[in-house]
């Protein structure tokens, strides 16, 4: 009934999803789980929504605090000193009675929101107990207040959180490997095992302006992204603000043709950010040109790149003398076009309807889509 009712509640307040629960049948009954560690709520979430009442290797300093002792209620704790050799032999026999063991390879949690430093012995106790391995990715506790991320990234109550369950694999070490370089081949093993985890289970078919939308959630929109020389930094409210009112007077410059390549000619500045993801959010793709490799190198570029539009900066061309640069792009057909030209076309109406779009971006980019 705790179970029951604690699950309901992790489900209502954090819209908890458990993906690919298929994988964690798939293992067999002999499983090592191994999960990356977030915050304090990790070992609630898996002893909630993993099947059963699995196994939870614990320190044995922490397993005699208070606050573990309502978690025993839901699983199977089994206390391990990490300096005794018989503990680890113990966990070994317990998990060769078909048992499944959640260990986290990290030993702590994160500070930084990556992968923290992975140690060998949940490899070595998976090979000595011939188990197959189980990663688990959890995804979006590092956001709450029980993570060691403050100050890192916007923390809020109640952030949605994943439990992925990737495909069980088992460490294949030759029998001629023994001792000492058994145990490092295992760890490194997981290690990479744990590498491949968090990147199976990124959203990796998604555009880099989806990228900057979903972190826009994440940090929340006054969140400081870019800052130049002139001291003129943008949150990423006003990024994706510009990018969507500059983005739709350069679509209609280029041409409407999305896939397109267009060139970008300017210097290190937050201009040049806000114009890179203005082309991203309206399918075009931005071809970085290097203007001190000279002219004949830079239309050896356009003709390659099938480049027809190059976009740069009236002042940037004036300062850097790149004048017979342009003259030379412009006698080969290509379209110069100058950020201060399409500033000029920009309207009260433009900017408002920008700023609308800022605060539904997720719709207005699919709408352009």
């Amino acid at each position: 009934m705790l179970k029951s009712f604690l699950k309901f509640v992790f489900k209502t307040l954090y819209r908890v999803e458990v993906k690919r629960l298929d994988n964690y049948k798939a293992a067999g009954k002999r499983i090592v789980i191994v999960a990356n560690h977030l915050s304090f709520l990790d070992g609630l979430l898996l002893a909630l929504f993993l099947p059963g009442r699995p196994m939870f290797a614990i320190d044995s300093k922490i397993a005699t605090q208070w606050y573990v002792k309502p978690f025993s209620k839901l699983v199977r704790l089994f206390p391990l000193d990490s300096t005794s050799p018989m503990a680890t032999k113990a966990m070994i026999r317990e998990i060769r009675k078909d048992r499944q063991c959640v260990i986290f390879p990290e030993g702590r949690i994160t500070i930084t929101g990556s992968l923290m430093k992975v140690y060998e012995g949940p490899g070595m106790i998976a090979d000595k107990a011939d188990a197959r391995i189980l990663p688990v990715r959890i995804e979006g506790a590092q956001y709450t207040p029980f993570s060691r991320l403050k100050g890192k990234v916007r923390l809020r109550w109640f952030p949605k959180i994943t439990l992925s369950m990737l495909p069980p694999q088992k460490f294949e070490i030759p029998e001629e490997i023994k001792g000492r370089r058994r145990r490092t081949a295992a760890g490194l093993k997981l290690y990479d095992l744990m590498c491949e985890m968090l990147f199976d289970s990124s959203n990796l078919k998604q555009t880099i302006f989806s990228s900057v939308l979903d972190q826009k959630h994440i940090h929340g929109r006054k969140h400081l992204v870019a800052e130049d020389p002139m001291r003129d930094p943008i949150n990423y409210g006003d990024l994706i603000t510009r990018s969507f009112i500059l983005g739709d007077k350069i679509a209609k410059v280029t041409g409407g043709r999305e896939g397109e390549f267009v060139g970008l000619m300017l210097p290190n500045m937050v201009t040049s950010v806000i114009t890179f993801f203005a082309l991203q959010a309206y399918g075009r793709v931005p071809a970085m040109l290097n203007f001190s490799t000279g002219a004949q190198n830079l239309l050896a570029v356009c003709r390659g790149a099938e480049i027809q539009t190059v976009i740069t900066s009236k002042q940037f061309i004036n300062t850097a003398k790149l004048s017979p640069l342009t003259d030379a792009l412009e006698e080969q057909g290509i379209n110069i076009v100058y950020l201060e030209d399409v500033g000029k076309t920009v309207t009260a109406f433009d900017k408002i309807r920008g700023l609308v779009a800022s605060y539904i971006p997720e719709t207005t980019y699919k709408r352009i889509w």
